[in-house]
């Protein structure tokens, strides 16, 4: 189990996302590579010289802790809804069946990293509005 984030040691979101990212055992050239940033991004996002911006969403997936704690360091860091891959079996199928594959197929890397960012925002979105139901 992973400790929790100690959080007087984390006040800025690049401290957050070293953290997580070791905690998750990745190095900062495979991380990097696993979220599609230039290498040397993201050692300029944990050293807090670069905003993380539009990577928002895709680091906090990849790290599986919630978006908004990424951010701001406020909640839990863990997504209540979890960002856990689905089980091995469930993968063989294709997960979107409103989607066609052929189309995701034929897009380029640039449109591939808008569709996912786009996705990422609108599940993230979607958990938004379940922890304001769940509030009010």
């Amino acid at each position: 189990m992973l400790r929790n984030a100690p959080t007087r040691e984390l006040m800025t979101v690049g401290a957050r996302v070293r953290h997580w990212r070791e905690q998750r055992g990745y190095s900062q050239v495979a991380f990097a590579k696993l979220c599609g940033i230039p290498q040397g991004t993201l050692p300029d996002l944990e050293n807090n010289r670069t905003a993380v911006g539009k990577n928002l969403h895709t680091i906090a997936a990849k790290l599986r802790v919630d978006a908004n704690y990424l951010q701001t360091g406020e909640g839990a860091p863990q997504s209540e809804t979890g960002h856990e891959p689905p089980p091995v079996q469930a993968q063989v199928d294709w997960p979107l069946p409103a989607v066609q594959r052929q189309q995701l197929e034929k897009l380029n890397r640039i449109e591939l990293a808008y569709v996912e960012n786009a996705m990422l925002l609108a599940l993230q979105q979607v958990e938004e509005a379940r922890r304001q139901r769940k509030k009010g």
